[in-house]
């Protein structure tokens, strides 16, 4: 009964054998590496026990058929892996470069870090360029005395507000 209305014995054009790839096809969807794997296995065991059941297919069709389900697995969750392991590794270089440039950024312009960091490893020669600038000097009277008196945190809290004020 379950043969004629499902179509087991029909070869590689059931609609079930459809619904088992489609199935395994699927796991890998779910950004698993087991989940298209345990499908597979699911598959091939329910596909097996319908044929058992129903009018027998020769054995090879069998045997091919449940190979390449579970091949099918193998292979989803292998691309799922690698792939996760892809989007790992372009998140971790997004995130580690956004904290560099923002620790690099406090000594200097975003536009200057993100050139920087932009040139890759061309920065490290750092070969000099010809522009225009203007240069601010300036003297912070009795600053070594003051410095002196105060912690670290006290010093640069106050050179950053003398900084924001210029």
């Amino acid at each position: 009964l379950l043969t004629a209305i499902l179509g087991v014995s029909d070869g590689i054009q059931s609609p079930l054998i459809v619904v088992y790839y489609l199935v395994i096809a699927t796991a890998g969807f779910r950004y698993s590496r087991i989940l298209p794997l345990w499908a597979a296995g699911l598959c091939v065991a329910g596909y097996t026990v319908l044929t058992l059941s129903g009018t027998p297919e020769p054995l090879y069709a069998r045997f091919i058929k449940t190979i390449s389900m579970g091949l099918m697995g193998l292979m989803a969750g292998t691309i799922v892996g690698r792939f996760q392991k892809l989007v790992g590794r372009a998140v971790t270089a997004a995130l580690s470069r956004q904290r560099v440039e923002g620790m690099f950024s406090r000594y200097v312009s975003h536009q200057v870090a993100r050139h920087l960091l932009d040139q890759g490893e061309n920065t490290l020669t750092l070969p000099g360029r010809r522009c225009r600038v203007t240069v601010l000097m300036t003297d912070i009277r009795g600053f070594t005395t003051l410095s002196s008196k105060l912690t670290p945190e006290e010093v640069v809290s106050l050179l950053n507000e003398y900084f924001e004020k210029l």
